[in-house]
């Protein structure tokens, strides 16, 4: 496994907005996505979880699994894209 240690990333990130067409919403549903220092992620949702591999990129953060998933570094937030219209915002815990 990855040594991540030292990556800014590490840690538990908490799903707390939604963005849809330009509206912004709190998520009113559980969302946490830890990044864990030897390069294995857990992403947890109401509905679910699922395991990822992830890296660090020059736009963020990487997740490899069944479904990818990029997020990107917007100042102190991770963003990602779902559905190719819907935005999770993340803030780190």
């Amino acid at each position: 496994m990855a040594d991540l240690s030292n990556s800014k990333y590490v840690g538990k990130w908490n799903g707390v907005s939604v963005t849809m067409f330009g509206k912004t919403e709190p998520l009113t549903v559980e969302n946490v996505l830890e990044l864990r220092a030897d390069g294995t992620a857990v992403y947890t949702s109401s509905e679910d979880q699922k395991a990822y591999i992830w890296k660090e990129t020059d736009y963020g953060v990487f997740l490899d699994g069944k479904a990818d998933l990029k997020l990107k570094v917007d100042g102190d937030k991770l963003t990602t894209k779902v559905f190719g219209f819907v935005t999770l915002n993340f803030e780190k815990q």
